[in-house]
């Protein structure tokens, strides 16, 4: 018998108390081939379909993946390795709140990877991005929406349980607060806080995974811009490494205010400019430190 039935069968014996009870019973290979789908869609979840690798279950997966419950019919096989599961879903996890939905799937030990990215995502991009996460082999391939959701339409985001809504092109929290100056300080101040706008070292632009933070503080900006009549200055800031630290915190501060700018903001109402390495959040000598200090910041004003 399989070691699945031999468990079954195991766990379906009861004792009287006081009595032991050993087996030797024989398992053989169940003959089933490791051949399995994960999708995740944002607005639903994660679902677990065909045949797992020894030793993985639906629970592991998709606690691996996002710490939500999975629905699906997967069974596990007397064959396989579940760290090589485990391994793809945690190089995917970060890149979820960019796509729309992804299926993982893996068969005759060839790993695909489909989806679709978030209407404000630049797929190729963000292709170019994840490619060097996963093994060797591995066929990724993300593509648009073709039909995109009506403005005003609304879901909650399973990864965050936050209700967003679709504006400006985008899927955006819907911020619920009064726009007065003290009010749009604290609800910039602390967005950027949890999601921050992530730059390589020496260049102004940003990756893929920053484009749903550009359009979480778009909406923000347009609500105190327009309710409170307020400007807002941007400031760019760089690590200590390399030359042109003023021009390239500037050039990071006028990078953020076009996407802003793209992403429906008034153009007259932001400014930018840069402050180099001259005002570092965080230690220099450490790669996260450098990192934290790579920012854009924001500050409110009346008009």
């Amino acid at each position: 018998m399989t070691s699945r039935a031999r468990a079954a069968l195991l766990a379906s014996v009861t004792l009287p108390d006081g009595f032991t009870f050993e087996s030797d019973i024989e398992t053989r290979d169940d003959g089933l081939l490791v051949a399995y789908e994960i999708a995740f869609d944002i607005g639903r979840g994660v679902t677990v379909t065909g045949t797992l690798p020894t030793g993985l279950n639906v629970v592991q997966i998709a606690q691996a993946l996002c710490e939500l419950k999975a629905t699906g019919d997967a069974v596990v096989v007397e064959k396989g390795d579940p760290a090589v599961v485990l391994a793809a879903l945690s190089a995917l996890k970060p890149w979820l709140p960019q796509l729309e939905n992804i299926t993982f799937t893996m068969k005759e030990d060839v790993a695909s990877l489909t989806g679709v990215v978030a209407p404000n995502v630049d797929a190729a991009q963000l292709a170019d991005q994840m490619k060097a996460e996963f093994a060797e082999g591995t066929v990724l391939s993300l593509s648009t929406l073709k039909t995109l959701p009506q403005d005003g339409a609304r879901r909650v985001n399973v990864i965050t349980g936050v209700q967003v809504q679709f504006q400006f092109g985008a899927w955006m929290q819907a911020f619920d607060f009064t726009p007065t100056l003290s009010n749009c300080t604290e609800q910039t101040n602390g967005f950027l806080a949890s999601a921050k706008i992530n730059f390589a070292s020496g260049v102004a632009d940003f990756d893929a995974r920053s484009a749903p933070v550009i359009s979480g503080l778009a909406v923000i900006l347009n609500r105190c811009i327009r309710g409170a009549n307020l400007s807002a200055e941007l400031a760019g800031h760089t690590d200590n490494t390399g030359n042109g630290k003023f021009e390239h915190s500037a050039n990071r501060a006028l990078f953020v205010r076009a996407a802003l700018i793209n992403s429906g903001v008034s153009a007259d109402a932001i400014s930018a400019i840069g402050y180099g390495g001259s005002k570092p959040i965080a230690d220099n000598a450490t790669d996260t430190g450098r990192a934290a200090n790579r920012r854009v910041t924001l500050r409110w004003g009346q008009r």
